[in-house]
């Protein structure tokens, strides 16, 4: 990749903070980075164990975070400030 592609993906590049109330050990962590990674549009996962955080670096216009969610909740870890209040879904 050419420094203007990089340049351009980082120009469309988007952080999405979560939660995942379910991630408690670093076999949970390498589970939810190596899964989020091998995403078409994701650039780089970041997690902290400790505080259950995950950071997720992608280009919106190559995946949307619906499904980053919707494959999150599906790996066994939902993130609970995106749950539907009306229905209760993710």
């Amino acid at each position: 990749m050419s420094w203007y592609q990089n340049k351009a993906n980082f120009h469309l590049s988007r952080s999405l903070p979560l939660t995942l109330t379910n991630l408690n050990s670093a076999a949970d962590e390498e589970k939810v980075i190596k899964t989020l990674q091998n995403l078409n549009g994701v650039h780089k996962v970041t997690t902290d164990l400790p505080t259950k955080k995950v950071l997720v670096s992608f280009n919106p216009a190559k995946v949307q975070v619906g499904t980053i969610i919707y494959v999150l909740t599906k790996l066994g870890y939902p993130c609970p400030e995106h749950k539907c209040k009306s229905c209760g879904r993710y």
